[in-house]
């Protein structure tokens, strides 16, 4: 995920909000979460949905650790198939660290360890793909409404750190589900011509 100077300083602020403001404390390792539906267009529908997030925690080295990222799913009409993408940005203690890969984890699809890393355009950032795999369609949904895990695995630790996520708040959660309706419906259209 590319992130801007803007976007980086709204995390790194975001990062440091949640320790002055005791969210992410040492006795209480339980993220701190911020999530956005994510709507992509083109020529007036909609052609890819999914969720996006800023979450915080302290991990079991009791450092800051923080990750902006999101979870979408993309019409590519011409193959007549979807693709997932994972894209991650993480930072610990305030500073952006490299992320060698990034998974998440929901009830319906389980760990997308499967997901196959491309080049990103910002060189510390994480993005994953798969294509064609029907299953992937409920991953976005999953996080929104049940929640999930979320794990990073950074350049300089052999270790994933990891945090389970809560559902999405209810209006996040009911715009992800109407663009995913208006996605499925553009998949039915493709699948009967």
């Amino acid at each position: 995920m590319l992130l801007g100077p803007t976007c980086r300083a709204i995390a790194v602020s975001f990062l440091l909000a949640c320790v002055s403001t005791g969210t992410a404390e040492a006795a209480d390792t339980s993220p701190s979460v911020q999530f956005n539906p994510e709507i992509y267009t083109l020529e007036g529908q909609a052609n890819g949905c999914g969720i996006s997030f800023t979450a915080a925690w302290i991990d079991e080295e009791q450092e800051l650790v923080g990750v902006v990222g999101s979870v979408n799913l993309f019409l590519a009409p011409e193959r007549k198939t979807v693709l997932a993408l994972i894209k991650a940005t993480g930072f610990i203690n305030g500073k952006e660290t490299p992320i060698k890969y990034a998974w998440v984890q929901t009830n319906s699809y389980g760990r997308t360890l499967d997901f196959k890393s491309s080049p990103s355009a910002d060189p510390k950032g994480f993005v994953g793909g798969k294509p064609s795999d029907p299953k992937t369609v409920t991953i976005p949904l999953d996080m929104a409404y049940f929640g999930s895990v979320l794990g990073i695995t950074f350049d300089r630790r052999s270790f994933d750190d990891s945090v389970t996520l809560p559902a999405a708040p209810k209006d996040v959660a009911a715009k992800v589900d109407q663009c995913f309706a208006e996605l499925q419906q553009r998949i039915q259209m493709l699948d009967e011509k």
